[in-house]
């Protein structure tokens, strides 16, 4: 019997790399952003490819499930009982399970492309703002904007800055028998 280790570190660097590419793009085609500019292909086009990125993250250590599993069988009596499920493993603290931190990291990633999607949807003219804001319609969907960018920004900067120092690994433990 022998184990084989696969490290994803690269595959979670490249996608937070990415993303973070993707984050100062939109922050470059936002910052003057009206509802309708003739930027929003290039806004939306970069959106679909942070959204991906996201979801490529997820897909490395939530696998899609199996019919079985899916209709309640274990993973062992399904076609997935081969295949290794990745482990989330911090330098420091070895015996902890760091997947669900690192889920809940990419899911506010998820949901605040999501969110930021739609604020861009939002039309200003069918905005209701209380006549004592000193918000303008425009202004409060660039608030929206910058809060779901900075969400954004934040939580990868987080990912990545634990991934390039090494303090989080990604891997999985497959047993092969000789």
């Amino acid at each position: 019997m022998k184990i084989e280790w696969k490290e994803y570190d690269k595959i979670v660097l490249r996608e937070c790399n990415n993303i973070k590419q993707y984050v100062n793009e939109l922050d470059t085609l936002l910052r003057d952003y009206c509802y309708e500019t003739p930027l929003r292909k290039r806004i939306d086009r970069t959106l679909i490819k942070c959204s991906i990125a996201s979801q490529r993250l997820m897909d490395l250590v939530t696998p899609i499930l199996s019919t079985g599993e899916i209709f309640g069988l274990p993973r062992e009596a399904t076609s997935n009982a081969d295949l290794p499920r990745p482990v989330l493993v911090h330098k420091d603290r070895p015996g902890w399970d760091y997947m669900p931190w690192f889920c809940e990291k990419v899911t506010r990633i998820r949901q605040a492309v999501n969110r930021l999607m739609e604020e861009l949807e939002k039309d200003p003219k069918k905005i209701k703002i209380n006549s004592k804001s000193w918000n303008s319609p425009e202004e409060y969907i660039k608030d929206g904007v910058r809060l779901q960018l900075g969400e954004m920004r934040h939580v990868n900067e987080a990912l990545l800055r634990l991934f390039k120092s090494g303090e989080l690994k990604i891997s999985d433990i497959n047993i092969v028998d000789e």
